[in-house]
Order: C-alpha cells, then sequence, then structure tokens
C-alpha cells in the first residue's frame, strides 16, 4: 500500500470508530461493556492514524492539542458564588477536598522524539527531556497516554490519595 493509502485508510478507520461509537452510545447507552469496547477500538484508531500521520508526513494528530475540555465549568460557577475554594456549594452541603500525589516512572525510548514532540506542541524550542516532561505535565495536568506510541512509557505508577471533608 502506498503511503497515500496508508494514511487514508487510518482515518478511514477513525472515521468509522466514531460512527460505531456514536451508534452504540445511541442505540446502547446503558450497556457499559459495549460503549467502553467502541471507546477503546476509538483509541486505538485514533492512535494509529497518528502513528501513521507521523511516519508519512512527520505531523502529530491535531486532536491533542485540543487541550481540557470545559464539561463542567459552567456549573462550578454558575452563580457567581462559591466558597473559599471557589467552588459552588450548590451540590451539597459537604465538600471533600482531595490531595493526589502521584509518582510516575518513565521509560524515554528516544530523546530526539520526544523533545521534538513537546516543542512542536507548543511551539517553543525545549532544551531537554526533563524540560519537555515538565512542560508537558504543567500544560495537560500529565497524561502518558494522549502521546505517541513509543514515545513514553509508564513503567510503574504510585499514587497516595488524602481526603478532608469541609463542613
Amino acid at each position: 500500500m502506498s503511503t497515500k493509502g496508508a494514511l487514508e485508510a487510518a482515518a478511514i478507520e477513525v472515521c468509522d470508530a466514531i460512527r460505531r461509537h456514536a451508534k452504540i452510545c445511541q442505540e446502547e447507552a446503558k450497556n457499559v461493556s459495549a460503549v467502553v469496547r467502541a471507546g477503546e477500538d476509538l483509541t486505538r484508531a485514533v492512535l494509529n492514524y497518528e502513528v501513521t500521520l507521523r511516519a508519512i508526513s512527520g505531523w502529530s494528530n491535531p486532536i491533542r492539542h485540543l487541550g481540557p475540555l470545559p464539561l463542567f465549568g459552567d456549573r462550578l460557577h454558575r452563580d457567581g458564588g462559591g466558597d473559599e475554594t471557589g467552588l459552588s456549594r450548590e451540590w451539597g452541603a459537604t465538600l471533600t477536598r482531595i490531595d493526589v500525589a502521584a509518582r510516575y516512572r518513565l521509560r524515554i525510548h528516544d530523546d530526539d522524539a520526544l523533545i521534538a514532540f513537546a516543542s512542536g506542541r507548543f511551539g517553543t524550542e525545549i532544551a531537554d527531556v526533563e524540560e519537555a516532561i515538565r512542560v508537558l505535565f504543567d500544560a495537560e495536568s500529565w497524561d502518558p497516554e494522549r502521546y505517541p506510541p513509543g514515545l513514553v512509557d509508564v513503567e510503574d505508577v504510585g499514587v497516595e490519595v488524602l481526603a478532608n471533608r469541609i463542613e
């Protein structure tokens, strides 16, 4: 298959996966396993598209550059009020504050590729791998699974969760 054919096939795979996911969400919304499987298929298709796109053109997937989606922002501050945390208390009288401390052990397979990815992602010159990881973490709340396959592998994750209730 030609490189043009490979990229077009990967794009068609993404479109088909989106359609399947939408259909399952619409017709079988309560079938959690079907919705999750379709979502995983969609994720695999998008990642495959990105691998193919990078191999053929050197570009990354523009979907990675969407940033966080404002899913609940309007509900948190709808009334303009809130407590000292800035969060509205309209959902109940008790507020729980959660502190999460996570430690990641990463394996970087290609330092130059990671630096180029982070530099291209943010349109700035990144000096080294440490800065690339720091910039990705600060900008995206850290989700290594969003990066191109084979760029960063998570070897180990340690998580500590502390909850404090505020009455």
